[in-house]
């Protein structure tokens, strides 16, 4: 990134959504970016950079989030067993908490008792206004889009998902799994208009 831009630009990074990526593409390091609510972490000349946040399926994030924890050494950032079958492991945000919760008065509004930040639902992060909301969907296409706010060139944008090894997220719910997303990431859903997609 030109470095007369990246004094003007702020990405706010949303786990699950290509962050990793795109802050490589952008010349940052994505380690040094850091998980949190954007209302938390504004600079006093906020309004005078140019802002911007990847955002993705609610139903496939989720996916992504399981297979991530998967990962051999993964297990242990997640507080709690992981669950062999993801079914299990949507209906523990259902009804055993305990694991992903600070607290087991948990409730779908209470958002910041998540300690799972894969798990935080996108609304709670995206918590203030930015000028660019991409999506990963349109990774190539948003991406493009930003870039030219920023001084890149869009033609020099080649970026590739790192994917994991699953199938399309709609093969992997059934009518009960997709409710219990449907009311935990209902904000999201609203949000950033996504639905189910087989």
């Amino acid at each position: 990134m030109k470095s007369e831009f990246k004094n003007k630009f702020i990405f706010f990074p949303v786990p699950r959504c290509a962050s990793a990526t795109i802050l490589t593409h952008l010349g940052l390091i994505p380690s040094e970016v850091p998980y949190r609510q954007i209302s938390t972490t504004l600079p006093k000349d906020y309004h005078f950079k140019y802002t911007a946040t990847f955002v993705r399926n609610p139903w496939e994030r989720l996916l992504s989030a399981y297979a991530y924890y998967s990962l051999p050494g993964k297990e242990k950032e997640f507080n709690g067993k992981l669950s062999s079958n993801f079914k299990n492991f949507v209906m523990m945000l259902e009804k055993n908490k305990e694991p992903c919760f600070s607290s087991s008065d948990f409730a779908v509004e209470a958002n910041p008792v998540i300690k799972c930040h894969h798990l935080r639902p996108q609304s709670f992060i995206v918590n203030a206004p930015c000028d660019f909301i991409g999506k990963v969907e349109y990774l190539q296409k948003d991406v493009k889009i930003m870039s030219r706010k920023i001084g890149l060139n869009p033609s020099d944008v080649k970026i590739n998902l790192r994917k994991t090894n699953h199938k399309n997220y709609a093969s992997y719910y059934d009518t009960i799994t997709k409710k219990v997303v449907e009311k935990f990431y209902g904000a999201d859903i609203d949000k950033f208009k996504y639905t189910f997609q087989s």
